[in-house]
C-alpha cells in the first residue's frame, strides 16, 4: 500500500502501493549540492580505514568496480493497482546510483517467479572485482514478501543466496544492500507526541566467550515501512522513502562521517517526520510511515563516488 503527504499545501492526489489512490499536499523539492556550490564536507579519509570514533573498520571500497545495482520496477499488476509514480523513483535511483559509480540495471513488470530466478542468477555472477551489491524493489508488497505482476514472492525466495558463501561466493565479506520500497501490510503508524528521553541509567555488561560472526554476515535490508504496515508513494514525486534515500545519499557522498546506515537513520527521521498521509476518504488519513532496516553488517559503508562526478541537480 501507498499513499502521500508532506507538510506543504495544496493537495494532489496520490497513491499507496497496495490497493488506491489517496490524496496529500505536495512536497517542496530540494535542490542538491553541486561541485560549485560545495554542500557537505569533502572526505578525506583512505577509503577502507578505521573510524577514529567508533574503532570500527570501513568496508573497503578499493575493487575497479563499485559493483552492479539492480532495480527491480512493477507497475502494471494482473490483480493490483497501477503504481504511478514508480518511474519517478526509477529516474532518482538512476541519477543517484549512476552517480556513486554503480552499474545500474533496470527490470520492469517481471512475475514473481522471474524475479526469483533473476535474483539466483545475479547471486552467482562473478563480482570477484566489484565492492559491494545493491538491489532495489518496487512493488506491491504483503508480509514477507512482493508482489511480481504475477504471483507473490517471499523475500528468502529472492535473495536467499546471497546468504549463502558457497553460492554467491565473490560477494564474501563485501556488503550487499537490498532496499524494499513495498507495503508490509495494511496498517499505518498513528501520529504521536514525542517525550522528552529518561534519564540515562547505564546497561550492565554481558560477558561472552569471544566474537562471532553470523554466517549471513554484511548483508542489510532496508524497509519503506515496518512489519505490517504501509507504504506511501505520490503519483507525481515517487514514494517518500526513495525520494528521500536518493535526496540524503546525495548529500552525503563525500561526507567522512554519515555512512550509510546513518544516512537510514536520516532517512527514517525525515520520513517519519515530515510526511503524513492527507487522504480523508482511506483508512490511513494523518497516518504516518516508519521506515526500518535489518543489519548484519560488521563494518561502515560509505558509498562515496569512485571518480569526481557531478551531482544531480534536482529530483523530480
Amino acid at each position: 500500500m501507498e499513499e502521500e503527504r508532506s507538510t506543504v499545501p495544496p493537495d494532489i492526489l496520490t497513491e499507496v502501493d497496495g490497493n488506491g489512490p489517496s490524496k496529500q499536499p505536495s512536497r517542496r523539492s530540494r535542490s542538491l549540492p553541486t561541485e560549485e556550490s560545495g554542500g557537505h564536507s569533502q572526505n578525506t579519509k583512505p577509503q577502507g580505514s578505521t573510524d577514529s570514533v567508533t574503532g570500527l573498520d570501513e568496508y573497503p571500497m578499493t575493487y575497479p568496480r563499485r559493483g552492479h545495482a539492480v532495480i527491480f520496477n512493477n507497475y502494471w499488476f494482473a490483480e493490483h493497482s497501477l503504481r504511478d509514480g514508480t518511474d519517478t523513483d526509477v529516474v532518482n535511483l538512476q541519477r543517484t546510483l549512476g552517480m556513486l559509480g554503480f552499474k545500474v540495471t533496470v527490470h520492469k513488470d517481471l512475475t514473481a517467479p522471474e524475479m526469483e530466478v533473476k535474483m539466483k542468477e545475479l547471486a552467482r555472477d562473478d563480482h570477484s572485482n566489484a565492492d559491494c551489491f545493491f538491489a532495489v524493489f518496487l512493488s506491491h508488497g504483503a508480509e514477507g514478501g512482493i508482489f511480481g505482476k504475477i504471483g507473490f514472492s517471499r523475500y528468502d525466495a529472492l535473495t536467499g543466496d546471497f546468504h549463502r558463501g558457497d553460492i554467491c561466493k565473490t560477494l564474501v565479506g563485501k556488503p550487499k544492500i537490498f532496499i524494499i520500497q513495498a507495503c508490509r501490510g495494511n496498517e499505518s503508524e498513528e501520529a504521536v507526541a514525542v517525550s522528552p528521553p529518561p534519564p540515562d541509567d547505564g546497561y550492565g555488561e554481558i560477558e561472552t566467550d569471544g566474537p562471532t560472526v553470523a554466517a549471513g554476515s554484511d548483508i542489510l535490508y532496508a524497509f519503506a515501512s515496518g512489519s505490517g504496515s504501509a507504504a506511501f508513494r505520490s503519483p507525481e514525486h515517487g514514494s517518500w522513502f526513495i525520494q528521500t534515500l536518493c535526496q540524503y545519499m546525495c548529500d552525503y557522498a563525500d561526507s567522512s562521517s554519515m555512512d550509510f546506515q546513518r544516512i537510514l537513520t536520516k532517512v527514517s527521521q525525515q520520513v517519519s517526520t515530515e510526511f503524513a498521509c492527507n487522504n480523508t476518504t482511506s483508512g490511513h488519513h494523518n497516518r504516518k510511515q516508519a521506515p526500518t532496516v535489518e543489519t548484519t553488517f560488521t563494518k561502515l559503508l560509505y558509498l562515496r563516488p569512485k571518480a569526481k562526478t557531478r551531482k544531480p541537480k534536482y529530483f523530480q
